[in-house]
């Protein structure tokens, strides 16, 4: 127990170590995280629902006119809740992966790995290829499902060696969190988890079907108590009644879905980094193969060329370590000690030998320590050979999977109910590189024991091709060094001019790299299979060397995905946030470019200082309504920023010289400040230029937005086919009509036309949950609220509930009659989906605490070997 515990701890060590090593760019003050998707602005925007957001409906109050928020009970959002937002930022991954190895390490535990090969497999799994380069992207959903499949993999096993039904609880409750963290990445993993799950049971327990059906039963029950809730609320707001899943034709939809997957020919990039270019768009390397391309793109150049933010290499050492444990379960399953006599066919069943023609005698020892080995491996391969054959299998499912619209096995995928909504087949990595992780393991590992007598032969010849292998790759390598001229003129020829001659020289120092690693591995297998029986402490110093050239991997990694910027240069407030955030009030702000800075401004300043914008940075799944909206509305540009409460809007020079020239659109804008842009470092500098000056950039003022809300004494009420046709019509006027749609009119009274208008809405607050408003109404009115109707919103008038109303298409609305009323708009609490989850993670901890108190020792062998 005592040896286990230190090399516990050796191994958090290493893992804390190898988080800061890869995240080291985050030290240097003032520096954040650089992430596409997750960025600094999302982030903060998200915090600010926590933690009332993780057990009731909320509401974002941009892009367009908002959206309902449902943020289910997590552990990323737990650490978002307690952390500074620069920590969080800065060191949720590493937390993630870090968790997620450890889970990792205590499953090789379980199957007898020791703690050299249990670091290589958790290296593998979570430290290198897209589990780590997807840093870049942001996807922070994607590590908080990684952190607990880790976890996962340990509990399954431990229910499966105890019948205790206490570990099938926390076994079924970390699979339902990771449909929590990411529903789409968490069903690809659950799906192989429960998979293995069936195949643990059943190795441990032979074909007994009371032993099989409970504990599947009880980890089942606790998927859908943990992580069910989230499942049913993400079919709710990503599935169904979006235009993506409802309107597209079969081909669209197909194409949609398989945007993201892997060309077979990207494989290389497994073991030669950036061989393809480190991403879409980078400088210093463009992706250039088929990832992300439009459909049609080869023809019409229309949509992307492709698009690819992260890296999927693995190494040469975790695959062909994978590969070598395959390798082993194969031959070693032909004959299970068959080969011990074929090389050793003087041994006698005492052990002791008799002397064959042209044989020396072997001192007692090396008789010894020969027996030693084959007794130390024999057993453990026997009982992980079915483990072998079972994520062998498992690993290259994944990778065909992965392949996506490439191979066929993807759109039998498809076909199965549920899975036609999800996007990105390349996800299934994620599910290949744990795979790996697993195989590399029991391969290091069986090298560290020592390979068999009847093994060494066969192990000989692996290692022999691997190095044949590496020689080939070193004669490619050479090969395309000697052409670079002709591959510089074939990419100049593609349109690669600026870049042409960077590529190529990826293309060899990926090749080169491939080649090196491959030559590494060989010549190290070689090294083991030599010492197998004797010079223990040469085999470890052997793995520990693959350790740290591993850990040199994530290093050449981390150089192009972990990436920081300066938090002020980013997000640091200036002229425009400072007056948009004085004089904007409740009404939101249009940018009539999103090119450049103002996409920065967009996605990260902007949400950062909660300014409400109105403009879409990216909607893959447009709700009906909106998309529907927005081509009716969509036709009159002053229509629809007048509809949708827009009070500013920002603008290079150039566009305000055309609206000023546009007799149509000159009268509702007002330049209210002009202002230069500079580039500073990773961000930009913000100058406020005089109005009489000429400028860059203007801040205009929207003179006809309406106000957020609006009192009305005259409305219509019809279908809503029939209003979006009326609100683009020339004699309509949004100040003062609204029409309701008829469906949600109810008892609402016809209007009357009075010339008594002295309609005030005196007070109005906004709030994540909703909004309060204080009005005064002379005459039977409509209070219209601008943001977006949805079946989660209810309304109260003077603390007695009303009817709500769905205003100009889209909007929320309410009836008052004469006098001064207190008018709340709120969302409604979905306790049912709340109360089991929590439930569930209630059963949970109740089972850690009955683990905690009883205490038991674990008199399985449990301990890790050096």
């Amino acid at each position: 127990m005592r040896d286990r515990r230190i090399n516990i701890l050796i191994a958090l060590l290493f893992l804390v170590v190898i988080a800061v090593f890869t995240f080291r760019e985050v030290f240097d003050p003032g520096r954040v995280l650089f992430m596409t998707d997750n960025n600094l602005g999302g982030t903060a925007n998200f915090a600010r629902f926590l933690p009332e957001g993780m057990y009731r409906t909320l509401w974002d109050n941009c892009p367009l006119l908002g959206f309902s928020v449902t943020i289910p009970f997590s552990f990323g959002g737990l650490l978002l809740w307690v952390m500074p937002l620069i920590f969080y930022m800065n060191w949720y991954h590493a937390i993630m992966m870090g968790v997620a190895s450890l889970g990792f390490i205590l499953f090789c535990v379980q199957r007898r790995c020791g703690l050299l090969s249990s670091l290589i497999g958790s290296l593998a799994a979570f430290w290198i290829g897209s589990s780590m380069t997807l840093v870049y992207s942001g996807h922070n959903g994607k590590y908080g499902v990684l952190a607990f499949a880790g976890i996962a993999l340990w509990l399954i096993e431990k229910a499966a060696n105890h019948k205790c039904l206490v570990w099938n609880l926390l076994a079924g409750s970390s699979i339902g969190l990771m449909f929590v963290e990411q529903q789409d990445v968490g069903l690809f993993i659950a799906l192989f988890l429960g998979a293995y799950a069936v195949y643990a049971l059943l190795r441990e327990n032979s074909w007994r079907w009371r032993a099989l059906v409970l504990p599947l039963l009880t980890m089942g029950t606790m998927v859908l108590l943990v992580g069910g809730p989230n499942i049913l609320s993400g079919y709710m707001t990503q599935v169904k009644g979006v235009v993506s899943m409802g309107d597209e034709n079969p081909q669209q939809k197909w194409d949609y879905c398989t945007s993201w997957s892997l060309p077979p020919e990207d494989v290389l990039e497994f073991i030669a980094p950036g061989f393809r270019g480190v991403r879409t768009g980078e400088p210093e390397g463009p992706y250039w193969g088929r990832m992300g391309r439009s459909p049609g793109w080869e023809q019409t150049k229309q949509g992307f060329q492709n698009f690819k933010l992260n890296s999927e290499y693995e190494g040469a050492i975790p695959i062909v370590l994978a590969l070598l444990a395959v390798f082993i379960a194969i031959v070693g399953g032909k004959g299970k000690g068959r080969g011990q006599g074929a090389e050793d066919k003087g041994q006698r069943t005492d052990g002791s030998r008799h002397k064959q023609k042209g044989e020396k005698l072997t001192t007692e020892s090396h008789n010894s320590q020969r027996a030693t080995c084959n007794a130390q491996l024999e057993p453990v391969l026997s009982q992980r050979r079915g483990d072998i054959i079972f994520w062998g299998i498992a690993t290259l499912v994944a990778l065909l999977l992965a392949f996506g619209r490439f191979f066929p096995l993807y759109s039998l995928f498809y076909q199965i109910p549920g899975m036609s909504s999800i996007r990105c087949p390349q996800k299934f990595l994620h599910v290949f590189q744990i795979g790996i992780g697993i195989l590399a393991a029991f391969g290091a590992d069986a090298l560290l024991r020592g390979i068999p007598e009847g093994l060494a032969k066969w192990t000989r010849r692996f290692a022999v091709m691997v190095l044949v292998l590496g020689g080939l790759l070193l004669l490619w390598t050479a090969s395309l060094a000697s052409s670079r001229e002709a591959l510089t003129s074939g990419f100049v020829s593609e349109g690669w001019s600026r870049y042409a001659s960077v590529m190529v020289n990826n293309m060899v120092q990926g090749a080169f790299h491939a080649s090196m690693m491959t030559l590494a591995v060989g010549a190290g297998l070689l090294l083991l299979v030599v010492w197998r029986q004797r010079q223990q402490m040469r085999r470890n110093g052997v793995m520990a060397a693959i350790v740290l050239v591993m850990v040199g991997d994530v290093w050449l990694l981390s150089r192009d995905y972990i990436k920081t910027v300066s938090f002020q240069e980013v997000a640091g407030d200036n002229v425009v946030t400072t007056f948009l955030k004085d004089n904007l009030k409740q009404q939101r702000v249009y940018m009539l470019s999103q090119e450049g800075f103002y996409n920065n401004w967009l996605t990260v300043l902007f949400p950062y200082h909660q300014i409400e914008t109105f403009n879409v940075s990216q909607m893959p799944r447009m709700p009906v309504d909106y998309d529907l909206w927005l081509k009716s509305v969509g036709r009159d540009p002053l229509r629809l920023w007048q509809l949708s409460a827009i009070g500013y809007m920002l603008a290079p020079e150039q566009t305000w010289q055309q609206i000023q020239k546009d007799p149509r659109f000159a009268r509702h804008f007002e330049a209210v400040k002009g202002f230069n842009v500079y580039a500073v470092g990773t961000g930009v500098s913000v100058v406020e230029v005089p109005l009489d000056k000429p400028a860059g950039h203007r801040i205009l003022r929207f003179k006809d937005g309406l106000p957020r809300f609006n009192l009305f004494h005259d409305w219509g009420i019809a279908p809503d086919e029939v209003v979006r046709d009326r609100l683009v019509d020339r004699i309509f006027d949004p100040l003062s009509k609204v029409w309701v749609a008829s469906d949600t009119a109810g008892a609402l009274p016809a209007a009357v036309m009075t010339t008594n208008i002295n309609h005030e809405v005196l007070e109005s607050t906004l709030s994540t949950t909703g909004a309060k408003v204080t009005a005064n109404v002379a005459s039977p009115a409509v209070l219209m609220f601008v943001n977006k109707h949805s079946d989660d919103w209810r309304v109260d008038v003077d603390g007695r509930p009303a009817p709500l109303l769905r205003c100009n298409s889209l909007c929320l609305g309410v009836y008052l009659e004469p006098g001064t009323h207190q008018v709340r708009f709120y969302l409604r609490q979905k306790w049912g989906l709340f109360l089991v989850e929590i439930g569930g993670l209630l059963v949970c901890l109740v089972a850690v605490l009955f683990l905690w108190l009883r205490q038991k020792p674990d008199n399985r062998s449990d301990q890790l070997q050096t």
